[in-house]
């Protein structure tokens, strides 16, 4: 069973992140993806283990390839990915929630 497509009703441009330099991370391909976009606030905690407050919520398909540092671009605003979660009711992926949190204008 899959997320149905009426719900992913936005249209987002994902950058890929590719690897690390000496001056940050580096973002390798980019692509659109649909989603449904929830803004809200939430505390979630990164890889690191820091507590950050993320603005968004995105839910995208269950065979969608985001990843917690992955750039989104939505409504002119970019957004860094700092938490994915696959949902898998049934030993399946359903879907994927990925938190988000501002990183500026486009």
């Amino acid at each position: 069973m899959r997320i149905t497509a009426s719900v992913l009703n936005e249209t987002v441009a994902v950058e890929k992140i590719g690897g690390h330099s000496a001056y940050g991370p580096v973002h390798a391909e980019t692509y659109e993806a649909q989603c449904y976009m929830e803004p809200g606030f939430k505390r979630v905690t990164d890889k690191t283990g820091a507590e950050v407050i993320c603005s968004v919520m995105a839910i995208f398909g269950g065979d969608c390839e985001i990843a917690v540092g992955d750039i989104v671009t939505w409504d002119s605003r970019r957004y860094e990915v700092v938490d994915v979660q696959k949902l898998r009711p049934g030993g399946v992926t359903h879907h994927i929630e990925a938190y988000l949190k501002s990183a500026g204008e486009a």
